[in-house]
Parts: C-alpha cells; structure tokens; sequence
C-alpha cells in the first residue's frame, strides 16, 4: 500500500509538472511534439530530482547552511561544524526518509513514454 501511494504522488507530481510545462511555455498547443518534449522534460526533471534523493547527494550543501546558520544566528554559539554534522545526522537518524526510487521509476516511464509512442 505504502508503495502504491508513493507512485501515485509522484505520478501525480509528474502530471502537474506536465500540465505547467504545457500551460506556461508551450501556451496550451497541445500537438504530438510538444506532447512529447513535455513528457521527456517532466521525465528528466523527476529522473534527477530522483537520483539526487537516492543518492542522499544533498548533503552536499550542509556547508551552506552551516554558513547561513552562522551568519545570520542572533545568538552567536561557539558551534563547530563538526558538532553542526553530527546534530544534522543525529536528526535525520530520527526521520522517515524518503526514498528517491519511486520518482527515478515515474521518470524512467516518462522518459520512454515519450520515446516510443509520438
């Protein structure tokens, strides 16, 4: 059950992003060919969104908010960013988190929808 509702809101997702594609750069000309770039664009969007949430690549930017943290803290602690580290990790050891497969697997459809049937 739970992997069925995952799909369903990100091929929910998937809709939106195509439904705005369409609506907002392509003016609501609904032909095969902008059909297909709009599927194949929603379908990269959600494939790296995806991948970059499998992979746990954002904790790349932890330094940036480290140095927002920092900067813009009223009360200024003596934090170290190694002590900033492990309260992060020591908080997301706590949360459910998601996983970035169900969006790769509704990009991936996306992707070959809008290869192989326009």
């Amino acid at each position: 059950m739970k992997i069925l509702r995952r799909l369903l809101v990100n091929s929910a997702m998937a809709t939106l992003i195509f439904l705005a594609i369409m609506y907002t750069l392509l003016e609501g000309n609904f032909t095969e060919l902008n059909i297909n770039n709009s599927l194949f664009v929603t379908g990269m969007v959600l494939f790296f969104v995806g991948v970059l949430t499998a992979t746990q690549a954002a904790k790349i930017f932890r330094g940036f908010g480290f140095a927002f943290k920092k900067f813009f803290s009223r009360t200024r602690s003596d934090m170290s960013y190694y002590e900033y580290i492990t309260e992060k990790e020591r908080m997301e050891a706590t949360e459910d988190r998601p996983t970035g497969w169900y969006a790769i697997i509704v990009g991936i459809a996306a992707i070959l929808v809008s290869i192989l049937f326009f």
